[in-house]
Parts: structure tokens; C-alpha cells; sequence
């Protein structure tokens, strides 16, 4: 390998949040995000430990802070560590780990269609998911068998060895000078924790990677994917509706998932995996993890699968979370779903009644709220009507030439308090639409000069020839006319709705014509008439020959089918004679 180059330094940097907390140094990012002179001098500097081949003692020491793994947690195995270094070496190992990464997906070393975690620019934890769901769906519409484990290993980055990671670049012939630098890093690796005012002492890190290091997530994904492969000869995967067949085992860094179409094969590969992970001085989790098993379609509970004597779960007994997602008996997402809708629920509430103002609420939605909104967005197969409602509760509308409903924040003299004798439906029409606004029922448009349009009703629907027709439309086929053909001013009224016995309601627009225009009245009419019946339909237009009663006068039809339109007859009895 070449020495380090200048852009792969300044690349890491810029790519670096400068709110990353610094380690025993002191120093941050910010220091060569803003000066270059000082990155300059840096890079220098990793160049002469890339060439010796050597790490410094100073970036062999970190900072433990405890993270909980999970809500109220008491036990020490219910925390990880997270580890605070040196930000030089953060750099220098970054770029280490960039080459290291090229070199492996160059020479196909790492199978990513296995290994979704820890490889940069690779699909990851998104692509695992929608694979393992898709299979699982394909299994229970097409009434077919499927196999399932979902496997957690215990303390995975805390108790992988260091021989086994060094093993591992071996056996992937990755070049000397790197696996020197490796293992001169973790050679004599010091770290201390702290909880509170209490600070534990020095202590030799002679088990297990460095979590916050630049380096080890991928380090860890390689010895993974080794330890997967290994076991990978035991059975065969399954195979989707497109006739591809996919790898028995998908791992995200320790995550583990296995699937096979038969039972056996599934016991075979857990048997494989349980002693390739007892070779390499790991264990499974059984109590964390879970197992399911498909026949013809539907989940049966009969089989169980076993670690180390000790029985696995069922999805039955106690539904499993993986990267994000529920999967539980029912092979469905409408529980997961109404329960990120009641969260959000909550989460909205909360805000909203913190008495913060609003700029700051608008902070908290934004970075609080809907990050915690996306990823089930992405992973449940959430219904469009849900999606809406999800909408409709968020946040207001902001920029210019955008649409959405008109609400009123704050109260004014005019506004009514109530609808006498029916104060709940005063509250279920005006505010429950939007919670914490007042919903004028009217749809708007602010342009990009900051002016808003009434744009109508948006609950305007007109009952017409028992046709369910909104008013919007007839306006928007009107729009694109006077805007293209005619040149006409907008709809000043927009279509209204007027009362008629036959039909019971009908359509009804105002439009102005510009002085400039042309085109005789008849012709305008027309065309607007065209317009709408191609756009819309033609029961939006009146051009039935109707009686008073709302009959049909097939003598009429007829004669004007025959060209006979010189000798109507009697057309006394028409709605509307000028049809």
C-alpha cells in the first residue's frame, strides 16, 4: 500500500461531525475542519507512523462512558461501552479503514449479499430488512414453508478476540504493513470508565474491539462474515417468487438471521454456527433470540430449536425486534403501525402543551419527532390513508408556492365559540382536524410572494345526477384553460354549487374574461364545456335533454341522431329547451 495521500485526510475530515465528542486529547474536529495549515502538519505526521509502522502510546488510551442497551437498565451486561479517543487517530484510521474496505470489495473477500453492516457504501441495514420480509410474505400468500432464527450474540464487539481478528485479515491476504498497524494498536491498549464522580483505574483492553474506533466496525464485519460463510455449506437458502435463491444466513454486524425452507436445514446451520462461535470463544443469546417456523403458510409452534440446552423463543411467545422492525405472529404490521401512530400521538402532545414557543417546537418536530417517524415509514407496509393521517398531524406547511389546508393559530373578536345546543360537533368540525388550530374548511395556495389563494372548499362535494363531484376538479380543468387557451383571469368564485330539482345539485362557475380576449362568449363556453367533459366526464356538463320530471325524451334523441334537428317537435315539456 501506498502512503497516506493529502485528499484522503481532508476527505475524513470534512465527512467528520464537528460535534463529535473529543477523547483524552482534547482536541475536536473543528480544530482541522477550520484550519488548514494544522491538517496539513497532521497529515505529515500520520505519514511518518505509516511508514514506521508504529502507533503512538498516546492513541492507545480511551475514555469508557456507559451507554444502556435497553430502558431501565440495572445490570452491568445491560450496558456497552462507548469509547472516547484521540481524534488524530480517529483520522489516521479512518483512511486505513477506507483502503482496507476497497481492497476487500475489489477482491471479493466480503460477500455483502451476507455481511450488511460495517462496509461503507454497501446496502445495509434497510436491504436486509426488506429482504427478510419479503420472504416472509411470499411464504404465508403463497402458502409455502419457511424457517427463521433470528440470533443475538452476547457481548459480540466485547468479547471477539484479537487473535481471531488478526486470523481473519490473514486468511483475506490483506498486506502486511496494515496488519502490522493493527496489531501494534491493540497490543497494550489501555482504557478507564467513568459513572458519575467515580473513575475506574487503568486496565489493559486484552478482549474484544474498541467501539467508537474508526477501524473496528469494519474489522468486525470481516471476522462476521468469515465466521457466516464457514457455515454457510450446511443448507441452502430459500428461494423468492423470481426464482433467485438467497444465502442462508444475512448478518448486520452480530445480528444474525437464518432461513431455510425446511426445518432440518435450519438445525443444521445452527449447529454449524454454535460451534464455528464456540471456536472462536463467543456464545449465543438464546434468551434473546427467536424462532419461526412457516407451514404452508401459516406459523406453527411444534418445532423448537435449541443453544446449549436451553430452548429458543417463539415469534408466538414473545415477538422479536430486528434493526428496527416488530415481526411477531401474525406475519402482519398493523399492530407496529397503530403503535407508531399512538406514539406519534403522544410525542405531538407532549410538545404541544411544553409551552415552548413555536420556533422551538418547530426544532423538536424537525430533529426529535420525525427522525423517529422515517425508519417505520420505510420498514412497515404503512396504508396511504395512514400515511395522510400521519400529514395531517405534523407541522405547518412552510416555503412558497405550496398548498394545504387554512387553519388559524391564534383567536380573534369574530370567531364563534360554539354551535348552539351542539357544542361537540362545534369541536369535531373546527379543531379536531387539526389539533391546536382552528380549520376554516378552505384549501389555500401562497405563492412565492407570499399572497394566499383561496382555492375552495375542501369539503365541497356536489350531489349531481347521483354523482359524487368536487368542485375543485371542475375548477382545476377551468384553470388550466384560462392559464393555456383562453388567457382568462382565474376563477373569480370559484365553481360554486346551486340547488336544482332534477339533478339536485349542479355545477356553476364565474370567470372573467381579460378585455383583450377575441373569442366570442359562445365560443369560450364551448370550449369550457369540452374541457371539463374530457378532463372529468360528461355527467359534469348539462347536455341531457331532460323533462321537468327528469325523463328522457328518446323521440328528441333520436331525430337529433338522424340529423332531423330542423323538426324537433314539442320541447315545451324540456328542462332546459335550449339543450
Amino acid at each position: 500500500m501506498s502512503e497516506l495521500q493529502l485528499k484522503e485526510v481532508r476527505e475524513v475530515v470534512r465527512k467528520a461531525r464537528a460535534s463529535s465528542a473529543p477523547g483524552p486529547s482534547g482536541t475536536s474536529y473543528k480544530v482541522y475542519k477550520y484550519c488548514p495549515k494544522l491538517l496539513l502538519r497532521l497529515w505529515y505526521i500520520l505519514r511518518v507512523f505509516w511508514r514506521r509502522g508504529r502507533i503512538p502510546d498516546q492513541w492507545r488510551v480511551a475514555e469508557g462512558v456507559w451507554i444502556p442497551k435497553e430502558e431501565n437498565s440495572t445490570q452491568l451486561d445491560q450496558f456497552r461501552i462507548i469509547s472516547l479517543l484521540c481524534v488524530e487517530a480517529k483520522v489516521f484510521f479512518s483512511a486505513v479503514s477506507k483502503r482496507l474496505c476497497t481492497y476487500l470489495a475489489e477482491n471479493n473477500y466480503i460477500d455483502t449479499s451476507v455481511q450488511k453492516g460495517g462496509i461503507s457504501g454497501m446496502p445495509g441495514c434497510l436491504e436486509h430488512t426488506g429482504v427478510v420480509t419479503q420472504l416472509i410474505r411470499e411464504a404465508r400468500e403463497n402458502k409455502g414453508n419457511l424457517s427463521v432464527l433470528w440470533l443475538d450474540l452476547e457481548n459480540a464487539f466485547g468479547s471477539i478476540p484479537h487473535k481471531l481478528v488478526q486470523f481473519t485479515l490473514t486468511k483475506h491476504h490483506v498486506p502486511s504493513r496494515c496488519r502490522d498497524l493493527i496489531a501494534d494498536y491493540y497490543s497494550n491498549f489501555r482504557m478507564r470508565v467513568s459513572s458519575g464522580e467515580i473513575t475506574s483505574s487503568w486496565h489493559n483492553v486484552e478482549i474484544g474491539i474498541i467501539t467508537g474506533c474508526t477501524i473496528s466496525v469494519t474489522l468486525f464485519s470481516l471476522a462476521m462474515n468469515m465466521l457466516t460463510k464457514s457455515a454457510e455449506p450446511e443448507c441452502r437458502g430459500p428461494r423468492t417468487n423470481s426464482g433467485q435463491r438467497q444465502p442462508p444466513i444475512r448478518a448486520f454486524m452480530d445480528d444474525l438471521t437464518v432461513m431455510t425452507e425446511s426445518v432440518p436445514g435450519c438445525r443444521w446451520i445452527l449447529k454449524g454456527l454454535e460451534e464455528l462461535v464456540e471456536w472462536a470463544r463467543m456464545r449465543f443469546k438464546p434468551a434473546k433470540s427467536r424462532s419461526m417456523v412457516l407451514r404452508k403458510g401459516k406459523v406453527v409452534d411444534k418445532f423448537r430449536f435449541n443453544i446449549a440446552d436451553t430452548a429458543i423463543p417463539s415469534i408466538s411467545e414473545k415477538p422479536v425486534k430486528s434493526l428496527g422492525k416488530v415481526f411477531d405472529c401474525s406475519l402482519r404490521d398493523t399492530t407496529s403501525i397503530q403503535s407508531t401512530c399512538t406514539e406519534l400521538d403522544g410525542w405531538l402532545k407532549s410538545v404541544d402543551k411544553s409551552g415552548l414557543p413555536g420556533k422551538f417546537k418547530a426544532w423538536v418536530y424537525q430533529h426529535g419527532i420525525l427522525p423517529r417517524i422515517l425508519w417505520p415509514l420505510l420498514v412497515y407496509a404503512v396504508p396511504i390513508s395512514t400515511v395522510e393521517t400521519l400529514e395531517r398531524r405534523g407541522e405547518c406547511v412552510e416555503g412558497s408556492s405550496v398548498s394545504g389546508a387554512l387553519c388559524i393559530k391564534q383567536s380573534w373578536p369574530g370567531m364563534a365559540r360554539t354551535i348552539y345546543g351542539d357544542h361537540q360537533r362545534f369541536l369535531d368540525t373546527y379543531f379536531k382536524p387539526y389539533p391546536g388550530h382552528y380549520f376554516t374548511g378552505d384549501g389555500a395556495y401562497r405563492s412565492a410572494d407570499g399572497f394566499y389563494q383561496i382555492t375552495g372548499r375542501m369539503d365541497d362535494v356536489i350531489n349531481f345526477s347521483g354523482h359524487r363531484l368536487g368542485t375543485a376538479e371542475i375548477e382545476d380543468a377551468l384553470e388550466a384553460l384560462c392559464c393555456k387557451s383562453l388567457k382568462m383571469d382565474h376563477v373569480m368564485e370559484v365553481v360554486v354549487r346551486t340547488v336544482n330539482f332534477i339533478r339536485s345539485r349542479v355545477p356553476f362557475a364565474f370567470l372573467v374574461l381579460k378585455e383583450d380576449v377575441s373569442q366570442e362568449q359562445g365560443v369560450v363556453v364551448e370550449e369550457l364545456r369540452r374541457l371539463v367533459a374530457t378532463k372529468i366526464a360528461k355527467y359534469a356538463i348539462p347536455d341531457h335533454f331532460l323533462t321537468r320530471s327528469g325523463k328522457i325524451l328518446r323521440r328528441i334523441l333520436g331525430k337529433v341522431a338522424l340529423e332531423q334537428t330542423g323538426d324537433l317537435g314539442d320541447v315545451s315539456t324540456l328542462d332546459d329547451p335550449s339543450v
